[in-house]
């Protein structure tokens, strides 16, 4: 039997870069005092400010306790404030507050020095050829997953 050469398949090369990328964050965010999880929260605030923590949790995919735990560092770093909901007194939301500015800056950097890297040798076609593909799959992927979204919601 002839062995499959899985450096060709679609799910294990994404899932390998985004592993290396994200290793490769980790070892660079360390150096300024970051972690990628708390890049990821500064993110998703950055993109879409005033969400829950269970929301935040579900998007990021990790527990409530563990997004509770960081926040609550978050908060006491100035980084971030919860505020309460408007119509939900048990909900506490969450903004990015300008000390964070200086975090997403640094996140960045990191970010954009590791595309180079890993983009390195490909010409700004490619580059830019690879983007859109990706964007394509995602959106695949993503109009794939919104039913199962909208069924949970109704149950």
């Amino acid at each position: 039997m002839k062995k499959t050469d899985f450096t060709q398949r679609f799910g294990f090369l994404v899932n390998d870069v985004a592993r290396l990328y994200s290793r490769r964050f980790d070892q660079l965010a360390r150096q300024v005092h970051l972690s990628r999880a708390q890049c990821r929260v500064i993110g998703a605030l950055y993109i879409k400010d005033g969400q829950s923590q269970v929301a935040l949790a579900e998007q990021l995919e990790l527990t409530p306790m563990a997004i509770a735990r960081m926040t609550d560092r978050m908060e006491s770093a100035g980084w971030i404030r919860r505020e309460p909901h408007p119509d939900d007194r048990r909900v506490k939301l969450l903004y990015l507050n300008a000390e964070a500015e200086g975090a997403l800056q640094k996140a960045m950097a990191i970010g954009d020095g590791i595309q180079a890297e890993a983009l390195a040798g490909l010409s700004s076609a490619e580059t830019n050829q690879l983007i859109t593909l990706l964007q394509k799959a995602r959106a695949n992927l993503a109009q794939l997953d919104r039913p199962a979204e909208n069924a949970a919601d109704e149950d």
